[in-house]
This record gives C-alpha cells, sequence and structure tokens, in this order.
C-alpha cells in the first residue's frame, strides 16, 4: 500500500510539473492568436478595420468604393472625394487579394455604383504579401486562401509557390510560435497597443486611408525609369474577375494609374504597354473606364518614391472628382 501512494504522489508530481511547464506555452499561444493589436505592426489594424468594413452592412451609405494597394489608399482619400466613399485598398497587395475583398464587401453590402481601381506595377506581376508578412494569412479566410494557393498552382506563380509552401502556409494559419516570434520580440509585451489603436481610429476616421495622413515630404533621388508593364497570367486572371464581378452587380468600374514623381520617366514604350492592357480589360468589361496617370505633380506631394502624402492626395482625389463629378453628387 505504501509502494503504491509513493507511485501516486510521484505521478501527481510529475502531472503537476507538466501543467506548470504547459501553461506558459500555452498563454504565449493564446497571446499570439488572440493580441495581434498588441504585438503586430500598424498594418495589422489597418487589415482589421478592413475586414471589419467589409462584413458590416453600411446600409447603402457606400456609393464609391476604392481597391488596390497602399499607392492607391494614399492617392484617393475620402476626405477629398465625399462622405458615401470607402477606401478598401491595403498595403502590398494584387488583383488575386482585393478581388476576395471586393466579393467579401458585396455579400454582405448593397453595391456601390463605383469602384476606383489602382496597383503599383509590382502588383501586377507578384504576389507581395503571403511569405512576407504574417497579418494577411489572417486577413482572408482559409476557403480564400485555399483559392489562391489553387489559382496560384494552376498558373505556376512562382512568387507564392515557395519551397515546402504548403506547409508553411498551415504554419501561420495554426499560428505556430516559430512564425510569430519575430513580431514578438519586436512588438513585446503590450508594447504596441497604444499606437496600434491610433492606427485603428486614423483609418476608421478616414473611412479606410491612412497613407493619405503622411505630412512627410520626399525631396527624389536619382532617376527611375520606366520601360516595360507587364501583368503576370495570374493577376490577369484576379483583374478580370474584378471586372467580372463589377459587371454583374451593376458597378462602373474604373482603373486609374497614380502619379509618380518628377524623377520618374516613362518610356513611349511603357506608356504603350499600359494603354494596350487598359483597351484589353476594357475589351473585356465594357463598362469600364480608364485614366492614366496625370503630370504636374511635384516631390512636395509625395511622401516617398510610391505614396503620396496629403499634399498629394488632395491634388490628385480634387482631380479625379472633377473629371468624374457624377460619381460623387
Amino acid at each position: 500500500m505504501h509502494s503504491f501512494w509513493s507511485k501516486c504522489k510521484v505521478l501527481a508530481k510529475l502531472g503537476l510539473s507538466g501543467i506548470i511547464a504547459v501553461v506558459p506555452v500555452g498563454l504565449v499561444w493564446l497571446y499570439i492568436i488572440y493580441g495581434g493589436m498588441f504585438y503586430l505592426d500598424s498594418e495589422y489594424a489597418y487589415s482589421r478595420w478592413n475586414k471589419e468594413a467589409c462584413s458590416q452592412n453600411h446600409e447603402g451609405a457606400v456609393k464609391v468604393l476604392v481597391i488596390g494597394d497602399s499607392v492607391v489608399n494614399a492617392a484617393l482619400c475620402p476626405d477629398y472625394l465625399s462622405d458615401s466613399t470607402y477606401n478598401l485598398s491595403l498595403g502590398g497587395v494584387s488583383p488575386a487579394e482585393m478581388y476576395y475583398v471586393l466579393e467579401e464587401y458585396l455579400e454582405n453590402n448593397q453595391a456601390p455604383k463605383v469602384c476606383y481601381i489602382g496597383f503599383s506595377d509590382q502588383g501586377y506581376i507578384t504576389d507581395q504579401n503571403l511569405y512576407k508578412r504574417i497579418l494577411y494569412f489572417h486577413r482572408f479566410s482559409k476557403e480564400q486562401e485555399e483559392a489562391i494557393f489553387a489559382d496560384a498552382e494552376a498558373f505556376g506563380e512562382q512568387s507564392i509557390l515557395i519551397e515546402d509552401y504548403e506547409n508553411e502556409r498551415k504554419k501561420y494559419r495554426l499560428w505556430f510560435p516559430d512564425k510569430y516570434i519575430s513580431a514578438l520580440m519586436n512588438g513585446g509585451i503590450f508594447m504596441r497597443y497604444s499606437s496600434n489603436m491610433e492606427c485603428y481610429i486614423v483609418v476608421n476616421e478616414h473611412k479606410g486611408s491612412w497613407m493619405s495622413q503622411n505630412e512627410n515630404w520626399d525631396t527624389g533621388a536619382d532617376t527611375i525609369e520606366y520601360n516595360s508593364f507587364p501583368v503576370g497570367e495570374m493577376q490577369n486572371y484576379y483583374m478580370e474577375k474584378i471586372l467580372d464581378l463589377c459587371a454583374e452587380n451593376g458597378i462602373t468600374p474604373r482603373l486609374v494609374m497614380i502619379p509618380v514623381r518628377p524623377n520618374c520617366v516613362c518610356s513611349i514604350e511603357y506608356v504603350e504597354d499600359w494603354y494596350k492592357r487598359a483597351v484589353l480589360w476594357q475589351e473585356h468589361c465594357p463598362q469600364m473606364t480608364y485614366f492614366y496617370r496625370p503630370e504636374g505633380f511635384e516631390y512636395e506631394d509625395f511622401a516617398d518614391d510610391w505614396h503620396m502624402n496629403h499634399n498629394g492626395a488632395a491634388k490628385y482625389s480634387g482631380m479625379i472628382k472633377e473629371i468624374y463629378a457624377e460619381d460623387f453628387e
């Protein structure tokens, strides 16, 4: 009997030791899953707002949507357009991600009358997020993510199909701590909550636009040459899906090209490539209009190589509002 109770005590101690060892790991794991606002960078706040904005019903208040990457987020600001404009663009995305943003929005909302679409050049040739940043694994549903990967397989999109990508994406989706350790180390414990809440408030106040609030002024650098405008097969496929989604819902799509700084030079070949692609998309969707990047923008209108500051946003948004005045009545 004595031996039996001794064994029980030993097992109890081992069990307690195991619990003590597991509890901290469990707490860290829960923090990783539910504490994004505390340790991830500011783009988490923007993507969180974006997901909430798409899932909520705005009861027909949104007449104009803006979709694309951070360059269009910076350039088309609802503050300078109309109270019925929402900017659903996200940093670094391609047409693939934006198709699912638009689809998700339309599942929960009345269709707007107009959708402005714009990306930086790299957005049309590569996927920039799924293996370079954590947050987009949790902006999109498992089903949306699987659809993107299935299409990446079909088109051989190597920017997504990295080595062992299937296991890698599952680790992100299941919140494996090793995928989040860098963010945890950089963000610390509860260190980023205040700044992320400030970002969330800003993006909410400006109806999705956060880049436009930038007051930096970039002075320029060496000449940057644009000699061609390539579009990847997968991104062309998703652009056509976006246009189809607009047509099915009676939305007028407007393709826009964001201005560049004075040190950027676009060759004749580049301009011709862009117009050829725009015409092809318009042939696919006759309702689509297109507007090439206008001139007349200075260094004082840009925060960096790609993004406009609030000066540029006010100028470009004002230009769009004048050209397409009927959209914002």
